[in-house]
């Protein structure tokens, strides 16, 4: 077998072993030629797609002559003048801005002082205090304070706003001038009776001065539908009937109330007691004190705690409440309260620190509560100490409350006080302006809403087909 022609540049070699042959060995100058990429290694410079195409041809014994070579690609060099070119430029244009810089004046430039850094919460608060400051400066705050005695023994100031007057004892209305007392149809009346502490309690919202566009006509708040109407008058007149008038119209477990009670809540009527008990226990089967955090009581507990007799009564009502949720932790108890054939609310605000007396009729300057008030708040005092005070381990300062009689809306008439005190059951709280939610010329719709929302509740266990089918027996 004959070995092949080798190229020019190349040595025969014989092998080690049985079977020998030619094979080619490639010198250059008797020793290897370095790869392009072995070349790059040694500059720090990564290899690139056409340097392994000259590497793959030298491995082959291919190597190029008359061009450039491959050990120096034309990229690489043309890398180092780039870099050159930059570096020079660079220098150039920093000893431009060096020349432009007059040194002459380099002691006037004072240099930049850091005096202090703030916050976002900082700046919000630094805002909010601007605010406050601008808006009591706006309406020209004033201070009122009025001497008297009282069984609060604390007098202090407080800051009143133009809607909202502040004195400083239980008592003082009956020293005061009748330029300072406020009238009463829903104007906010607070007496202050010194609270522990720096910080005043939350402020009553009051209604807007412009609550709508006096252009405007204003639309029914309360809108009634006929069916609506009909079961209205259909409870009417089965209250009015000498034998039906007694079946049981709404049960709530152990609250209910007869279709004569039912049909008190009606244009003209004196709500009856029973449909008001009714009204505290829906409340707390629609939104448990847990959630709604406050606790309605039944019409006899707020009147016997201003007896101030029976106090086994009232206890058993507060062991109760606090089974259900802690009264202590509650933020509004609510005392609805006839007296007098005149229906009011007694609230007890724990998180406003204030005593607070709806009414839709009586003012505080009014004999009414004059000769209701200390005498209310005297015995709910000793009441709670004696069966609360002794669970929470710890005395609540009541004497330190405000006494508060909120704007409200005030009746036209001697009897809508029983609709105005549901209302204010449902819906009033120190942050609620229930003055833009209904007034007096509502009162009939909401009479209407009211019997059938708590006769045809979910929870109302007694048969509504004697309503609902009354019109259609009357006529067979």
């Amino acid at each position: 077998m004959q070995c092949p022609l080798l190229a020019v540049g190349s040595s025969l070699m014989q092998s080690v072993g049985l079977d020998k042959k030619c094979e080619p060995k490639v010198v250059v100058n008797d020793f290897p030629k370095p790869t392009s990429a072995e070349f790059s290694r040694s500059l720090g410079v990564q290899s690139h797609p056409e340097d392994s195409i000259e590497q793959l041809k030298v491995k082959e014994g291919i190597s190029s002559v008359g061009g450039l070579s491959p050990l120096v690609p034309t990229r690489l060099t043309q890398r180092f003048r780039n870099v050159v070119d930059d570096v020079e430029c660079s220098q150039y244009v920093v000893e431009r801005f060096l020349s432009s810089i007059d040194h002459a004046n380099d002691e006037a430039v004072d240099d930049v002082q850091i005096v202090g850094s703030s916050s976002f919460v900082d700046r919000c608060k630094d805002l909010s205090r601007s605010n406050d400051a601008a808006y009591n400066k706006l309406n020209n705050f004033n201070l009122v304070e009025a001497q008297s005695t009282s069984r609060f023994p604390k007098n202090q100031k407080a800051g009143a706003s133009p809607e909202v007057e502040i004195l400083s004892s239980g008592n003082a209305s009956r020293d005061l001038s009748p330029a300072q007392v406020p009238k009463a149809d829903g104007a906010s009346f607070i007496f202050s009776s010194g609270s522990s502490g720096g910080h005043q309690p939350r402020r009553m919202v009051l209604p807007g001065r412009f609550n709508s566009d006096p252009y405007v006509a204003q639309g029914n708040k309360f809108p009634v539908t006929v069916k609506e109407r009909r079961h209205h008058l259909a409870m009417v007149q089965i209250g009015n009937h000498e034998s039906w008038c007694k079946y049981e119209a709404i049960r709530y477990d152990r609250a209910y109330c007869s279709y004569r009670n039912l049909a008190t809540l009606k244009s003209r009527e004196h709500v009856d007691n029973f449909f008001i008990l009714c009204v505290c226990r829906y409340l707390f089967k629609q939104a448990h004190p847990l959630v709604s955090k406050k606790h309605c009581f039944f019409s006899y507990i707020g009147e016997t705690i201003l007896r101030g007799s029976d106090v086994d009564i009232v206890g058993n009502a507060f062991t109760g409440a606090n089974n259900a949720f802690p009264m202590w932790r509650s933020n509004l108890l609510f005392f609805p309260i006839g007296q007098e054939n005149h229906w009011f609310t007694f609230v007890v605000c724990l998180k406003e620190r204030a005593f607070a007396f709806l009414d839709s009729l009586y003012g505080a300057k009014d004999h009414f509560h004059l000769g209701i008030r200390d005498k209310l708040i005297a015995n709910f005092i000793t009441i709670w100490d004696q069966f609360v005070t002794p669970l929470l381990r710890k005395r609540i300062d009541f004497e330190n409350f405000d006494i508060v009689y909120p704007t409200l809306p005030q009746q036209n008439n001697w009897d809508d006080c029983g609709v105005f005190t549901v209302m204010h059951l449902k819906h009033w709280t120190p942050r609620t302006p229930i003055g833009n939610m209904f007034g007096a010329s509502d009162v009939d719709n909401i009479t209407i809403r009211l019997v059938n929302e708590l006769y045809f509740s979910g929870f109302n266990s007694v048969d509504k087909t004697f309503v609902t089918h009354f019109f259609d027996d009357v006529k067979a």
